[in-house]
Parts: C-alpha cells; structure tokens; sequence
C-alpha cells in the first residue's frame, strides 16, 4: 500500500494559517516539505504570506528604510544583501549615524565646562559624511566640529579613513545596521536605505543551495 502525504493533504487554509507564525528559515524549509506546499507557497496566497513576513522583518528587526513592494524575491535579495560587509560611498553618505568612543572618553577630559554641559544636554550628535568626500560632526570640542575632515574609503571597501586617524574597519550589525570601528572610537547607524542600484538589479532568480536564508537572531537555512 502507497504511504499517504498526510502533509499534502491538509486544507491550504489550515497549511497558511499555520506558516503564518513561521520565521523567515522555517518559511523556506516548508517549501522542501512537499511539491503541494511548494506550490502553495507559490500562488498568489503564499506570496502574500512573504510578503506580510517581509514587511514585518524590515519594520521590527532590521534598519533598513525600503521603499520596495516586499515579496519574496526582495526577501530573499535583502537577506543576502545584508551579509554584505563592503560599503559604498553611497552607503556612507546616505545612512545615519551615531558615534561612541570605545574606552574611557578621553574627549570628555579636554572640554570647557561649557562644551561639557553642552555635550551632556545634546548626546544625539549630527555626524554627516558628505558626498564631495567631507566628514562634519556636532561633538563638542572635536576637530569634525568646527572644520571638515576628508573621508575615504578603501579599495576593497571594508576601511574608511577620516583624515589623518587611524582607518575604521567596516562591518555589519544583528540588525543589517554598519559599524565602523578602530581602537579608539565606533561609528554605527540607525537607519540605513538600501543602494539604488539594489532595486535595479531585482527581481532575483532562486539563490542557489548553500546559501544561508535566516533574518537575525533566526538559524539558517541552506536554499
């Protein structure tokens, strides 16, 4: 006798409503479980369900501010766009950042009284790497403060150099954020908008196996 798919078998309504509360890795793996949920998730009903997880994953997990449709194809283009720890001049320009010294605040030590109480009322300093290639800042007492300081990034992207100090090295954050950091001091975003040239290569095809599909905090999930 023939083994019944009691997995094929469910309604659809039932299969949905239960994928609904899957994560982004366990949504994939579904797709291997048999061709009738394959083609589930496929049609229009499973579409929207990628879509729904995708717009929830950029809203509540991630920094990233796109102004794509979600579905599953920017899904699965955005996770992997996220493991991507080179950054671009656009990037750099186009993200909001904050900054943080890494040790002991030696900056503190060589300010006015003023400039301190200024800075305590105003720890949300305004740091902007400019396209022409300029580095300003609103920290009191720092030199980005009171004149502009060349940016650079290196040839294989993963260093950025401001002025004379000791190059940042670039990764990535948990939540697909940039961080930039030396001995000395750290430089993350808050909100980060996706290259442009990232909406023109779209749609993708199907990633090939062995690459990771997971949102953060989640396992992976080899497509």
């Amino acid at each position: 006798m023939r083994k019944r798919n009691v997995q094929a078998d469910l309604p659809h309504d039932i299969i949905l409503s239960i994928l609904q509360h899957a994560n982004t890795a366990t949504l994939s793996r579904s797709e291997r479980v048999c061709r009738a949920w394959r083609d589930l998730l496929s049609s229009a009903a499973g579409e929207k369900l990628w879509s729904e997880h995708c717009a929830a994953l950029w809203r509540d997990e991630t920094q990233w501010l796109c102004d794509l449709p979600p579905s599953r194809h920017v899904l699965i283009h955005s996770l992997l766009d996220a493991a991507r720890d080179v950054i671009t001049a656009e990037e750099l320009s186009g993200s909001s950042w904050r900054f943080r010294f890494v040790g002991p605040d030696l900056a503190q030590a060589h300010l006015t009284p003023a400039e301190q109480e200024l800075r305590a009322s105003t720890r949300c300093e305004q740091l902007c790497f400019a396209p022409e290639g300029v580095y300003t800042s609103t920290i009191p007492g720092a030199p980005s403060a009171s004149r502009p300081l060349p940016w650079k990034i290196a040839s294989d992207g993963r260093k950025v150099r401001i002025a004379s100090y000791p190059p940042l090295l670039v990764s990535r954050t948990a939540d697909w954020g940039w961080c930039m950091r030396n001995q000395f001091v750290e430089f993350y975003t808050e909100t980060v908008k996706p290259l442009s040239s990232w909406a023109r290569s779209l749609p993708l095809p199907r990633p090939c196996r062995g690459v990771a599909l997971e949102s953060p905090g989640e396992p992976g999930c080899d497509l």
